[in-house]
C-alpha cells in the first residue's frame, strides 16, 4: 500500500516536472500550434494524474502531433506503460531518449535512471511475452500436425478396410 502511495507520488512528480518542462522555445514557430499542443499536453496531464489514460493518452497524441517534443513523447510512454501496452511503451520510451538526444545533444537525459528502468523492464515483459506467444504458436503447429497425421492414417484405415471388403 505504502509502496503504491509513493510510486503514485513520484508519477505525480515526474508529470508536474514534465508540466514544466514544456515552456514554448524559439524553434517552434507557429504560436497557434504551441497553444494547441499546450492545451492538449495539459488536458492529458489532468487525465494522467485522473487516471483516465485512454483520454490522457489522446490529448497527448494531439500535443505531439502540433509539436515534437521529448517530453511529450516520454509522457505517451508513461500512459501506454500505465495501459499494459508494453510494446508501444517500449517503444516510446526509446523514441524519447532519441528525441532527447536529436534535440538537446549537450545535455544529460532527464529521467534517465527512470526512464532506462522502464525500458529494462518492458523489454523484458516483451520479449517473455514474444516467447510466450512463439511457443503457444509451436504447439498450436504441433496439435495440427498430430490432427493431420491421425486423419491421414484414419483414412489409411478405411482403404485398408475396402480393400480387405
Amino acid at each position: 500500500m505504502l509502496w503504491r502511495k509513493l510510486r503514485s507520488m513520484l508519477e505525480s512528480c515526474l508529470l508536474a516536472l514534465l508540466l514544466v518542462s514544456f515552456p514554448p522555445n524559439a524553434a517552434w514557430a507557429d504560436k497557434s500550434a504551441v497553444a494547441d499542443a499546450r492545451r492538449h499536453y495539459e488536458n492529458g496531464v489532468r487525465h494522467h494524474e485522473a487516471k483516465k489514460y485512454a483520454q490522457a493518452l489522446l490529448d497527448y497524441r494531439k500535443a505531439l502531433s502540433k509539436v515534437r517534443r521529448p517530453s511529450i513523447i516520454l509522457a505517451i510512454a508513461q500512459c501506454l506503460r500505465k495501459m499494459s501496452q508494453d510494446k508501444e511503451a517500449l517503444n516510446h520510451y526509446l523514441l524519447y531518449k532519441q528525441e532527447w538526444r536529436r534535440k538537446h545533444p549537450n545535455k544529460k537525459l532527464r529521467f534517465a535512471k527512470e526512464v532506462d528502468a522502464h525500458i529494462d523492464s518492458l523489454g523484458a515483459k516483451v520479449r517473455a511475452e514474444e516467447l510466450k506467444q512463439k511457443l503457444a504458436e509451436q504447439k498450436r503447429q504441433e496439435a495440427l500436425r498430430e490432427e493431420i497425421e491421425r486423419e491421414r492414417i484414419r483414412r489409411l484405415a478405411e482403404l485398408d478396410a475396402k480393400r480387405k471388403a
